[in-house]
């Protein structure tokens, strides 16, 4: 193992920090190939549990309880970014947590945040990009399949 002070995951281009506050970034101090801990862990790295750093500990949670969302508990996420408008369509749509989470990380689907209720969540772009994605980066991560927002 060697030591570095940042780099970014070859998978999920999450930062790979030593030492951070942010829980949008890895804060592993080990070179695990350019991997983040939960890539590394998806690539068969066998120390997660024993090492791994709590904020890719804390992302895989908060994914595993965004994907078992009701449709109420997303409409109250979304008010909780402050983002009452997308309540109508994520009532219009049926999105559940884990739909929205399949709508996060497929950035070929993004255009869905924008679109008007009822086809859409309705949100502006500067909402999506400066509220919505900062927020769900921090919650869960990059997206799978991130676009260039």
């Amino acid at each position: 193992w060697l030591y570095r002070e940042m780099s970014l995951c070859q998978l999920c281009r999450i930062k790979i920090k030593t030492t951070s506050e942010d829980s949008s970034t890895c804060t592993d101090d080990i070179f695990l190939d350019d991997y983040c801990c939960n890539c590394a862990k998806e690539n068969g790295w066998i120390h997660y549990d024993k090492i791994g750093c709590g904020h890719c500990k804390k992302r895989i949670e908060q994914q595993k309880e965004i994907a078992g969302m009701s449709l109420s508990d997303v409409k109250n996420l979304f008010k909780s970014m402050q983002l009452p408008k997308a309540a109508e369509g994520v009532d219009s749509g049926g999105i559940d947590g884990k739909t929205l989470l399949d709508l996060y990380h497929d950035a070929s689907l993004h255009e869905l945040f924008v679109a008007p209720s009822p086809d859409g969540l309705g949100l502006t772009q500067i909402q999506f990009k400066g509220r919505f994605m900062s927020e769900m980066k921090r919650r869960v991560g990059p997206p799978v399949h991130p676009s260039s927002s």
